[in-house]
């Protein structure tokens, strides 16, 4: 069996060039193409395993996110205020701004922080859970 690697057909061995494109065929099967993989570091919803399931509304859409804050810190820091929201069952995701993702990778942290999104619909409680008495302390 001989093989055309432009139109990926199959031919009788009696031929040379593929009558469908004219290319040259090959005892050789053509390779199964892989579709490359694309890189995002925009937006998702990555849910946490910890993380409530997000809250659909009514014309069974996810509720659009908002912002909550950005925490700067290492890691720990990260955590406890995650860990507020978990135990007050408030989904969350996050994202880390420009080249967060990598420079967490190598150093260990983001020097730009990670920002916390939560359903807009539970925006105010999440606000009050993470910054109850901030205003006090300045």
């Amino acid at each position: 069996m001989l093989w055309c690697h432009n139109c990926n057909s199959e031919h009788n061995d009696d031929i040379k060039t593929c009558p469908e494109c004219g290319g040259e065929l090959s005892e050789e099967m053509p390779p199964t193409p892989i579709e490359p993989a694309k890189a995002s570091w925009r937006f998702t919803f990555r849910k946490s395993k910890d993380s409530p399931e997000w809250p659909i509304d009514s014309s069974g859409n996810k509720v659009k996110p908002a912002f909550l804050a950005n925490i700067s810190g290492t890691q720990l820091d990260y955590e406890m205020a995650l860990s507020l929201l978990r135990a007050y069952n408030i989904p969350y995701t996050c994202d880390f701004p420009g080249a967060g993702p990598l420079v967490r990778i190598l150093v260990g942290f983001s020097g730009a922080g990670m920002d916390i999104y939560v359903p807009e619909t539970m925006l105010d409680d999440a606000r009050e859970i993470l910054f109850v008495g901030a205003e006090d302390e300045n």
